[in-house]
């Protein structure tokens, strides 16, 4: 969907920008729970580092500097690169190697 605000004009590009906010609605709590998960008594901390990580906005920056460099559709592809990666851990990298040990409560 980045790609084709990327690369078209117009309503067509006005809509996919529109539908992004609503494919990345569902990708957050998808991605966090994966990111989370196995982390035992360490969970907490994981959970604060990945929070963090979302709010530090870093790639917004440099979209910025994208933008004002190259245009505002061009600094899209940053974006876009970003969700090619989430495809591909999504289809490939996410897959269990070995068996995720059962959680232990500690209290």
């Amino acid at each position: 969907v980045m790609l084709v605000a990327t690369f078209t004009t117009g309503h067509v590009a006005m809509w996919a920008l529109i539908s992004v906010g609503l494919f990345h609605s569902i990708m957050f709590p998808t991605i966090f729970t994966l990111g989370i998960r196995g982390l035992g008594p360490l969970t907490e901390e994981g959970s604060g580092l990945l929070i963090m990580a979302i709010a530090g906005g870093a790639l917004v920056i440099v979209q910025g500097w994208l933008a004002d460099r190259y245009g505002l559709q061009i600094s899209f592809l940053l974006t876009a690169t970003c969700e090619l990666y989430i495809l591909f851990y999504a289809l490939w990298g996410s897959r269990v190697t070995h068996a995720l040990p059962e959680p232990v409560a500690v209290g």
